[in-house]
């Protein structure tokens, strides 16, 4: 990684989750000033996907974090209100937001935050990052991932 950037996750978890061992039980330690963000924001609604991502992340986490390549930090909130506001407190500390949109379905930490969509294309992070309601200097970038289709699953 270019020593000029910085590269911080930051993951939402819900609150009740804290106990429960769901994140990756992992010490946060405050960087200096980060530069890039890719947040994560998860429901243990629907466990496969969570234990996948947990899997996912511990990997992540034991190769690039742990070297000190990359900061790590989880979110606990309870409502999107909340995730919002954690949101806005971090709008002046990194240039660039990474954020996944949607298709997971509903999730209790973005509850309320798609109520004024401006734009439901970015989904409900991306929307609120991107609104001329928030107060943000650096930039978005909105993943969506592949859904496969079952033309897709034809042509292999």
């Amino acid at each position: 990684m270019h020593h000029h950037i910085n590269l911080t996750i930051i993951r939402f978890l819900a609150a009740a989750d804290r106990d429960r061992n769901v994140g990756l039980n992992v010490a946060h330690n405050k960087e200096e000033e980060e530069d890039v963000l890719m947040m994560s924001v998860c429901s243990s609604d629907r466990e496969t996907e969570s234990e996948a991502d947990t899997a996912i992340l511990t990997e992540f986490y034991n190769r690039y974090v742990t070297s000190g390549q990359v900061g790590y930090v989880e979110k606990y909130v309870e409502t999107g209100a909340e995730t919002a506001s954690a949101l806005r407190d971090m709008a002046d500390m990194y240039s660039l937001f990474i954020v996944g949109k949607g298709g997971r379905g509903h999730s209790p930490l973005t509850t309320g935050m798609s109520d004024w969509e401006e734009c439901p294309e970015l989904g409900t992070v991306g929307d609120l990052l991107g609104s001329s309601d928030f107060d943000l200097s650096g930039s978005v970038l909105v993943i969506q991932q592949h859904r496969i289709s079952s033309s897709d699953d034809d042509e292999r």
